[in-house]
């Protein structure tokens, strides 16, 4: 492939996915190789006409013996290039030694932290590396292998936070023809020969076989993974769009969700939000195992629980919750948690915690009992709209009011019903978990319950056409104050 060929490329693909604009500073992660100095080179070739600031990192692993050399060569282009360079140096090995997880896997995690060690240092807007399009076929293949489902067959994305990836739409042999194109000569990782990975058996063994089915089969499986990453994209979105709407979070990181809306979703969907709310809850991803049993005991019948080694998931009668930790480590929402979950479900008020009481004045009186604020504010005209968390009184029909809990035996006169009925009934009957019962609102004075927050009025002290002065009550939670 000609050089002005290949940057036209690069270039269009750059543009399709715009992994940067004019002014961006791009740094460059090169080993060497002849696929990251192709990297090198493109950059070099565009930058100026593209107006971005350039750098280059080398990631030498200590691994081996030609590790410096290869450092060494990467320093030395970049010199001619008049390209910065930096030089990280990371310890595979020895960190290994002290943590889990393959060297692989540690060696990617340590390469990937040195380089934003770098672009932070040195601030730079993304780092550039250089995957192409037989890598992509390469984890695709991989991921299938492992039975993986849309996120894992959507392979690399071009932008990914930080990452760029400018060479998935060429193939390894269209940038060796590039770099064939000048006078460098590329380092070589004999480690890449020996199939003693999964990843290098596939790229050595595996795809040389399907190549003889599919010639095309990098950049069949290349379009294969751009369809997989738009649909995963769109149910992500539609995922997070449905767990903005219906889940609610608490100040302390508990989630809940009601039974009824998240038993709707069809099964794709639901596992979906069930991995994100998971993550959101456990900042780690959701095994399919451990997914499967939350999906399954959704369906059956509440006070139960299941989890993974990081995540719980509790089913009620009404509600869902997921909090941190395993079934044996992990710690039930409190009374008062329970009770900001539920609050916060139901209001659809995510700053209930800095809610501004904005008509405070002379006529108001604030009375806080943790967790929650009571502001009675006096009026002379009924308020045109009320909110959720408002309720109003006859201020002449009413005594001193209290922000009060539920006891056992409290009763109330419900407004359309005749007699009396026990306040934790009408919690029961609400779907209030038992542990909220206790730090529910009750608005009272001496003689009668006004109101059960948020649910139910009583017959009593209510506004009549003869009304002259009126008591506007607004519950706000304002959480369990830290001790000093």
């Amino acid at each position: 492939m000609r050089s002005s060929n290949f940057i036209e490329l690069v270039l269009l693909f750059a543009k399709e996915h715009q992994l940067w604009q004019p002014g961006d500073a791009i740094l460059l992660a090169v080993s060497g190789g002849p696929d990251s100095l192709g990297l090198l080179l493109f950059f070099k070739e565009i930058a100026q006409k593209e107006g971005l600031r350039l750098g280059c990192c080398c990631v030498n692993h200590h691994l081996r013996d030609e590790a410096e050399e290869e450092t060494a060569f990467v320093a030395s282009v970049c010199q001619d290039l008049q390209i910065p360079f930096y030089r990280k140096d990371v310890f595979v090995k020895e960190t290994r030694e002290r943590e889990k997880g393959s060297l692989e896997t540690v060696a990617r995690d340590l390469r990937y932290a040195a380089l934003r060690e770098v672009k932070e240092q040195e601030n730079f807007r993304y780092i550039a590396l250089a995957h192409h399009g037989d890598d992509q076929a390469e984890t695709v293949v991989f991921h299938f292998l492992r039975g993986s489902g849309a996120r894992g067959l959507s392979g690399m994305q071009p932008k990914r936070d930080d990452l760029l990836r400018p060479f998935l739409g060429v193939t390894k042999k269209d940038i060796q023809a590039f770099v064939d194109g000048y006078p460098y000569e590329a380092c070589h990782d004999a480690t890449n020969d020996i199939p003693n990975t999964t990843r290098n058996q596939i790229r050595l063994h595996l795809l040389p076989q399907l190549l003889s089915y599919n010639p095309n089969l990098v950049e069949s499986l290349g379009h294969m993974a751009d369809i997989f990453r738009e649909e995963d994209s769109y149910m992500d979105g539609e995922a997070q769009a449905w767990l903005s709407q219906w889940a609610v979070t608490s100040q302390e990181g508990y989630l809940l969700i009601p039974r009824r809306e998240i038993q709707k979703l069809p099964t794709a969907l639901l596992r979906r939000v069930l991995r994100k709310a998971a993550f959101q809850v456990g900042k780690e991803e959701l095994d399919f195992q451990s997914l499967e049993r939350m999906r399954t005991l959704l369906q059956q019948g509440s006070g139960q629980r299941t989890s993974s080694h990081f995540v719980t998931l509790q089913v009620e009668r009404v509600y869902v919750f997921l909090y941190p930790g395993n079934t044996k480590a992990g710690v039930l929402p409190s009374g008062i948690e329970m009770t900001e979950l539920v609050t916060r479900q139901w209001l659809k008020n995510p700053i209930l915690t800095q809610l501004t009481i904005d008509f405070i004045n002379k006529n108001s009186i604030i009375i806080k009992k943790e967790p929650w604020q009571m502001v009675i504010q006096s009026l002379l005209t009924k308020p045109s709209q009320m909110e959720k968390n408002q309720y109003l009184l006859d201020g002449d029909q009413v005594g001193a009011l209290h922000l009060v809990f539920p006891k056992k035996g409290d009763t109330m006169a419900p407004y359309g019903m005749e007699g009396t009925k026990e306040v934790l009934r009408i919690l029961q009957e609400a779907a209030i978990p038992s542990p909220a019962r206790p730090f529910w609102p009750l608005v009272a004075d001496r003689s009668h319950i006004y109101w059960t927050g948020f649910l139910r009025g009583s017959r009593f002290g209510r506004p009549s056409s003869n009304t002259t002065h009126y008591l506007l009550i607004t519950l706000s939670w304002i959480g369990k104050e830290t001790k000093k």
